[in-house]
């Protein structure tokens, strides 16, 4: 990756160029200064998507509205935002790594993620907010060992 600094709203973000795609496609997606935060990728954005290892949070509508179909989670990703996959219809499949550290899946994650249809989530995962899977197109799902908490309509169909 080629690390560029700028200055956005009197703050420094570390920008990501070329490679979080397995496609040509070239696009920025915005980190935090640290590189614990995918903050940020833009909506065009399509084919698979590697999140670089490193990353502790996927923040809050970081893919919203992409058109990815597929996502690879590292083992460093803890958090995943509140509708951060979001309105990503075409995404069909994510992974995680066998030793993922995720403890939170925050509200609305996959929300509107129509053609995923099946799920494995690790078993670190304690937590699980509101309509996490709310309008998806989940048919199998495999739950975490052992699980703390489960929010509100978490498979909730939208018609």
């Amino acid at each position: 990756f080629r690390r560029v600094r700028r200055m956005k709203n009197g703050g420094v973000w570390r920008h990501l160029a070329g490679s979080l795609l397995g496609t040509r496609q070239i696009y920025r997606a915005e980190q935090s200064e640290d590189g614990e935060k995918l903050i940020f990728c833009p909506n065009g954005t399509t084919g698979k998507i590697v999140i670089p290892d490193g990353v502790k949070t996927i923040s809050k509508n970081a893919f919203m509205l992409c058109k990815i179909s597929e996502v690879v989670i590292p083992n460093s990703v803890e958090i995943i935002g509140d509708s951060a996959f979001g309105q990503c219809e075409y995404l069909k499949q994510v992974f995680f790594s066998p030793d993922s550290k995720l403890k939170e899946i925050k509200s609305d994650a996959f929300f509107g993620c129509k053609m995923l249809s099946e799920i494995t989530l690790p078993d670190n995962l304690s937590t699980m907010r509101d309509s996490v899977f709310r309008g998806s197109g989940l048919k199998h799902f495999t739950f975490p060992k052992y699980i703390e908490y489960i929010g509100n309509n978490i498979f909730e169909v939208v018609l």
